[in-house]
């Protein structure tokens, strides 16, 4: 069975990870959202507080890649810094045995 592009499709691996099935979740997802109306739980209100969570994660998510940026920069400087000194020295030391 072909699918087209965007379908949305549940994959079934085996033990090693390996393709079993591929079918459409239209079904499955169908289910799911028939279930969850029906009893209730999503409502507007719980669909709204996981939007606040997703973006609340996504802030989260962003400050930390800042920060690992920002060290990443500072350690960067470190290096060049170290770098400049060992040249600094070995020049110093050379100047000193000639």
């Amino acid at each position: 069975m072909g699918f087209g592009d965007g379908v949305l499709v549940l994959v079934t691996l085996d033990d090693n990870q390996e393709i079993i099935e591929v079918k459409q979740a239209k079904d499955w997802v169908m289910g799911l959202v028939e279930t969850y109306l029906t009893n209730g739980v999503i409502t507007p209100e719980w669909v709204e507080k996981e939007q606040e969570k997703v973006e609340q994660w996504r802030q989260e998510i962003t400050a930390k890649s800042l920060d690992l940026t920002r060290r990443q920069l500072e350690l960067e400087t470190q290096k060049e810094q170290l770098q400049e000194l060992e040249v600094k020295l070995k020049q110093e030391k050379e100047d000193n045995t000639n």
